[in-house]
């Protein structure tokens, strides 16, 4: 109508689809750089992550570079960013001296994460199949956390010990279903064949 003033709300600009896509593959980047995605991170509130992150130490990989080895110290755990890693032990039965492959992990997954705990020698080698980028967790960082913020290093630590008691008990789990089939097949050996004649 006339004499009513227009309103000047600004309609919003379509982004060219070059700039779209850079803004959705950065927001893909952040999503798997987000230290909260790792289990052992997971009840850290905003601002506890954003302190996780100032000590949290970028690491690439080229392919076929080992992230660590059989049998060393650990010192640090792992946040796959990209790429893939393969876990894997020496198969002492290979003559080839290949190495037999435990698992593949990739985006957003991490690893070695009982190098946290203490120095003990790594039970498996990590082997990078792809280049890969990953974020690095010290033990060291993760004590001095403990001292300037022992807040945040109680909650880190206490989900570490209930995703290290889980995957004990899966082990075991799994174990006891192996037990079981071995035990099926030892008996189904002794029973005779049966008679066709």
């Amino acid at each position: 109508p006339a004499g009513q003033a227009r309103s000047t709300r600004a309609c919003p600009v379509p982004e060219a689809p070059a700039a779209a896509r850079a803004r959705i593959a950065a927001l893909a980047v952040w999503r798997r750089r987000d230290p909260g995605r790792v289990p052992i991170f997971a009840d850290l509130s905003r601002r506890e992550l954003q302190r996780l992150r100032a000590i949290l130490h970028t690491r690439s990989y080229k392919r076929g570079e080992l992230m660590f080895e059989y049998g060393q110290p650990g010192a640090a755990m792992f946040v796959i960013q990209s790429g893939e890693v393969a876990i894997t032990l020496p198969d002492e039965d290979d003559d080839d001296h290949n190495d037999l492959t435990l698992a593949t992990l990739r985006d957003g997954q991490f690893l070695g994460e009982l190098a946290l705990l203490d120095d003990s020698p790594r039970s498996a080698s990590a082997r990078c199949d792809k280049p890969t980028e990953a974020l690095a967790f010290f033990r060291s960082d993760l004590n001095k956390l403990l001292e300037t913020d022992p807040g945040i290093g109680s909650k880190i630590y206490k989900a570490l010990a209930v995703f290290i008691g889980q995957r004990l008990k899966a082990m075991n789990e799994q174990l006891s279903d192996k037990d079981a089939a071995q035990h099926a097949i030892e008996n189904h050996q002794h029973v005779p064949e049966p008679d066709l004649d």
